[in-house]
């Protein structure tokens, strides 16, 4: 069987209201030579149905289950079975653009980048309204479209946020530094994507944005 060039790992917990959109969007990429690995991070809505439901129609998505122990543990569980060149992840109530993945594996192929961050904009779940979020990438902060850490150290930390869903992984880096993420109730995304962005022997930019992300949604961790 023919190995997936990238793998989407996407923790989900509670989420039914909002997880089609967010499944709908990964498999309707223009890029389709990918593996999505939901982890049910012990759902007691109706996310584990959808999921069941999913999978049962679209062999690229797999499931794992675990008992709730919050969205790092979740990512942890997701990458034990990526297998994958590029690995990614996304949070259950954001969504890609259609050719998010095309022009983030594009972009990495050409500069053998460890890492590839793209630009973002958030939905306000109130209002139903979209806004830029230049704050997500500073590109003042920025050497060029491709830059090692020592060429933005000064503002390594700042260029960019410490999520992940923005960010495409070369999976042999991830692996071989070992990196996971610490099981805090929030925020434990930031240890991942920091210490990743310190170590990358090379980064990448795509100044598009190409993810939504939710905002002031009712029951998120950020809230």
């Amino acid at each position: 069987m023919n190995l997936a060039l990238v793998t989407v790992v996407i923790p989900v917990y509670n989420i039914e209201q909002h997880l089609l959109e967010c499944l709908n969007s990964v498999a309707g990429q223009t890029f389709t030579d990918i593996e999505v690995i939901c982890v049910d991070d012990g759902s007691t809505d109706g996310s584990s149905r959808i999921l069941a439901d999913y999978a049962a129609k679209d062999s690229r998505f797999k499931i794992q289950t675990q008992k709730n122990t919050g969205p790092g543990a979740a990512r942890n569980v997701g990458m034990r079975f990526v297998k994958s060149k590029y690995l990614i992840f996304l949070d259950s109530d954001d969504w890609y653009e259609p050719d998010f993945l095309e022009r983030m594996v594009l972009r990495a192929e050409e500069t053998n980048a460890d890492v590839v961050v793209c630009r973002t904009v958030e939905f306000d779940t109130l209002t139903g309204g979209e806004k830029p979020s230049e704050w997500m990438l500073k590109e003042e902060y920025l050497p060029g479209r491709v830059f090692t850490p020592a060429d933005i150290a000064t503002h390594i930390f700042q260029f960019t946020y410490g999520w992940p869903w923005d960010k495409l992984y070369k999976t042999e880096f991830v692996e071989g530094l070992g990196l996971k993420y610490p099981q805090l109730p929030n925020s434990e995304d930031l240890v991942f994507v920091f210490q990743s962005l310190a170590m990358a022997s090379q980064i990448a930019i795509v100044s598009i944005p190409l993810v939504h992300h939710r905002t002031n949604r009712s029951g998120s961790v950020s809230n």
